[in-house]
């Protein structure tokens, strides 16, 4: 089997830059993974390439029943973020060796795939889809996930969908990423907690370390503009702003 930077390379056709190169290879080592990362970094690339990987590459028919779909769920903030995200898993499935393996017509939510594979998009919802045998389940901008009232959400759904992949024991993946939003929340004590795991990977990922190709021009005007913010924002640092 290729190796997930082999597989962006090679099957996706994408050339990784050296820190999105580490971070796949984390992901790949790890079943807890907690990513800081600046905004405009390039982390939905990221997270769309392991769920692709993980529904075409990876064979854990050992943990699942004999017909059993298994799940590869992409949670977001709102349901439009998801979509977007979704996109991007979908056009890196028009690649040729990927393409055959797509049941019917993909939805706005959902890929089929001819391994039994199932890509699903869900909002941040603690009443969003439980009980699926998911062996990758992926957090985008968690610390920004709010209810419709507004309160912030995190915490119930992170503990509505990480039982998911229980069933895959070691080879389950739960993947955070986001922006941080001060030192509280799910997201804050995720991150710590991959830290001191062994079997946990946590990165901070300033946004031009995971994507050197940014304008430093427009970077520098924004730390200008507000350093605070700045550091929050694009350096991904834990700061106590939490705005």
């Amino acid at each position: 089997m290729k190796s997930v930077i082999d597989f962006a390379r090679e099957v996706l056709g994408i050339q990784l830059h050296p820190l999105q190169a580490e971070v796949l290879a984390g992901i790949a080592d790890h079943p807890l993974v907690v990513l800081a990362c600046g905004r405009r970094s390039g982390k939905s690339m990221m997270a769309a390439v392991w769920a692709v990987f993980d529904a075409t590459m990876r064979d854990l028919r050992k943990y699942q029943r004999k017909g059993e779909p298994r799940y590869i769920l992409l949670v977001a903030g709102s349901l439009t973020q998801a979509r977007a995200l979704f996109r991007t898993v979908l056009d890196m499935f028009k690649a040729p060796m990927l393409a055959p393996m797509v049941v019917g017509e993909p939805t706005l939510d959902e890929i089929r795939l001819v391994n039994g594979g199932v890509l699903r998009v869900v909002p941040c919802s603690e009443r969003t889809t439980r009980g699926l045998a998911a062996s990758t389940v992926i957090f985008e901008e968690l610390a920004s996930y709010t209810d419709t009232n507004g309160h912030q959400s995190g915490e119930g759904v992170y503990k509505a969908l990480a039982p998911s992949v229980a069933q895959f024991k070691g080879e389950g993946r739960i993947i955070a990423l986001s922006s941080p939003r001060g030192q509280r929340g799910v997201f804050h004590r995720l991150f710590l907690q991959a830290a001191a795991r062994e079997d946990g990977y946590a990165l901070h990922c300033p946004t031009w370390e995971l994507n050197p190709d940014i304008d430093r021009a427009f970077l520098e005007r924004e730390r200008e503009r507000d350093p605070e913010l700045f550091a929050q924002e694009y350096e991904a640092s834990f700061t106590a702003i939490g705005g």
